[in-house]
């Protein structure tokens, strides 16, 4: 089931990716951890926090989406997300513009705890850790890392629940990407 709960998850990022997408739609889906694995390198180099591995990955046009999940912990996701477009680096930036606080309004769903700049592959990045209220009414917390990947424009996604979540965990995670 939980499996089952990370692919319709996986699936409705990558239909997501179509707001960003033209209307040439190309879609590819798989749900081997060997493909996984392969397409993530395409993306970034990275140390999934222990316990998750890659079970599923997409290519959707221009977009490639890894899902990891935790194999002790339901509500904990990590999905590396690519474009192939260097265009798409501009609508990176607008989502990433949309997550911080002047343009949050009051009944925005989560709250910035945190935004700053680094350097990730020798290039800027940028990280937003929020926390919000998933569909259940439980706290979480959730970073996002924008940075250059390997083919492209690329998002790191880590969120938990906030009773799980560990400071040191995320930071060596985003401090993996290579």
């Amino acid at each position: 089931m939980k499996t089952k709960k990370m692919i319709l998850v996986s699936i409705l990022a990558v239909l997501f990716l179509n707001s960003l997408a033209a209307c040439n739609i190309r879609l590819s889906l798989n749900g081997t951890e060997d493909m996984a694995k392969h397409m993530a390198a395409g993306i970034a180099d990275i140390q999934p926090p222990k316990g998750f591995r890659a079970v599923f990955s997409g290519t959707y046009n221009e977009y490639t989406v890894v899902a990891y999940n935790s194999k002790d912990k339901e509500h904990s996701h990590l999905y590396l997300i690519q474009s192939s477009d260097p265009d798409d680096l501009d609508v990176f930036q607008q989502e990433l513009e949309s997550m911080m606080p002047d343009k949050l309004g009051v009944e925005s769903e989560f709250t910035v705890i945190e935004s700053r700049e680094l350097t990730i592959r020798d290039a800027d990045a940028m990280l937003v850790l929020t926390e919000g209220i998933n569909a259940d009414g439980e706290t979480y917390r959730q970073v996002v890392v924008f940075f250059a990947g390997i083919g492209g424009p690329a998002a790191l996604v880590f969120s938990e629940l906030e009773s799980d979540w560990d400071d040191e965990r995320a930071e060596k995670l985003v401090s993996s990407i290579r």
